[in-house]
């Protein structure tokens, strides 16, 4: 073989002793897992929008009323104007603790505030924070919909998580 190809077989083996190492440390919960935090961070901006009333959609009745003056349409599907994904997420975050769903909010809606100021509202240090954020995430994961070759994976894990 010649150098150029040990090299890039070297390369491609330190890339997936690397990738392994990661994949490893989310499995022990150690470390954020950046797919999930990537569609949490668009669920947050989401809410973010609708909160500060881009988007369209109105946080309250009499706010529908006043932007669409005076006349009410009210519709019975939720979130009509949700892209797909962001709305499996918010029900997923829904449907975990009120502890960690906190957690959830703090990190990806409070995002003005720094790290000790969200620690602090959910009434914990900034070690405890980042643990219970990476127990949420997983949390989120396993309501998440999943291809039906792997729910019993998510089940497991669920399950799992729900012992710890």
């Amino acid at each position: 073989m010649s150098e150029a190809m040990l090299a890039l077989a070297e390369r491609g083996l330190a890339k997936r002793r690397k990738n392994e190492d990661y994949q490893a440390k989310v499995a022990a919960g150690t470390v954020i897992n950046k797919q999930i935090d990537r569609r949490l961070v668009a669920w947050g901006e989401w809410h973010l929008g609708q909160r500060d009333g881009a988007g369209g959609g109105c946080s309250s009745m009499l706010a529908a009323l006043i932007q669409n003056q005076g006349e009410l349409i009210r519709c019975t599907a939720k979130g009509v104007d949700m892209p797909d994904f962001v709305y499996d997420t918010d029900r997923a975050v829904n449907q975990i603790d009120g502890e960690s769903r906190a957690v959830i909010v703090e990190q990806y809606i409070e995002v003005c505030k720094t790290v000790e100021e969200r620690a602090r509202a959910v009434g914990c240090g900034r070690h405890t924070f980042r643990r219970r954020l990476i127990h949420a995430q997983n949390l989120v994961l396993c309501y998440l919909k999943a291809p039906k070759r792997k729910q019993k994976i998510r089940e497991s894990l669920l399950k799992k998580i729900s012992t710890d």
